[in-house]
């Protein structure tokens, strides 16, 4: 079956840019040839506090290769670009403080628009200077969830690991690992819902190659699309690894790549920095 919708927002990172993109829901994200198109979509299994060993045993190795912390986050400038929608290269500014508040300013060939991201609350500020609100869920994933693993064995009783072993993606060998998460606070899966992102690491380096989680699209209610980042290009900042390039899709389809060119690590932000 063939459902067409227009996306009349221009959305980056998290919700990305469409520009006025007819979207089909008949581009299927498991169609061979599609970017990403091995990438199973997570599910929410609702219980917390299960914590796999082999899972545990991966943080602690991509941990030890890319610092342990504190994690206090990161100020980025560098360029990005909207895959078909518009090839044009627009500077980019990505801030993040610890791992659940998020920021990115950047440019559309119609004005500046920025993502702004505060623990389960998010709005977009679109380049037409109208405001778009980001549901909980997507919020909570976050805009770039490299720095999800650090996070992911806090809270023990309020999130989870579930350790799926290697799985071939794009024809290599990755460990998929599941991480959930009590969205609202200090609940339970039972009385509150949860949110799920799989993180995906190389087994020899134990980087993280990819994550992957279900988002909503605004104009889309109740129509969840797979988005999976894919982290590549790793320097050393201070005493940390961090991912420069970035590149996503929504359902196979690619829709943005972000290269970052400067980063500080541990910036100096107000968390009302993250606040419109």
């Amino acid at each position: 079956m063939r459902a067409s919708r227009t996306l009349i927002m221009h959305l980056a990172a998290v919700i990305v840019l469409f520009s006025s993109f007819s979207f089909s829901q008949s581009t299927m994200r498991s169609s061979p040839g599609l970017p990403d198109c091995d990438v199973p979509v997570p599910t929410n299994s609702g219980v917390l506090g299960q914590k796999d060993a082999p899972a545990l045993t991966e943080l602690g190795h991509h941990l030890a290769v890319v610092g342990p912390g504190p994690w206090g986050g990161i100020q980025a400038t560098g360029k990005i670009t909207y895959a078909a929608q518009d090839a044009t290269t627009y500077d980019a500014t990505l801030s993040n403080l610890g791992v659940d508040r998020f920021r990115l300013d950047t440019q559309t060939k119609r004005g500046p628009m920025s993502i702004r991201i505060r623990h389960s609350f998010g709005e977009i500020q679109n380049d037409d200077g109208s405001m778009t609100f980001i549901s909980p869920n997507t919020a909570a994933a976050g805009l770039f969830p490299f720095e999800t693993a650090r996070a992911a064995d806090v809270s023990p009783e309020f999130t989870s690991l579930v350790d799926h072993g290697l799985v071939a993606v794009g024809g290599v060998e990755l460990h998929r690992i599941t991480f959930e998460f009590a969205l609202t606070g200090n609940s339970t899966a039972r009385s509150k819902p949860t949110t799920t992102t799989d993180l995906y690491f190389d087994p020899t380096s134990h980087l993280l190659v990819k994550t992957a989680n279900s988002v909503d699209i605004p104009g889309t209610p109740r129509v969840k699309f797979l988005r999976v980042v894919t982290y590549s290009d790793y320097r050393k900042v201070g005493t940390t690894m961090i991912p420069f390039h970035y590149s996503e899709t929504l359902d196979g389809q690619q829709y943005w790549m972000l290269q970052l060119s400067d980063v500080q690590l541990n910036p100096a932000l107000s968390p009302t920095y993250f606040d419109f």
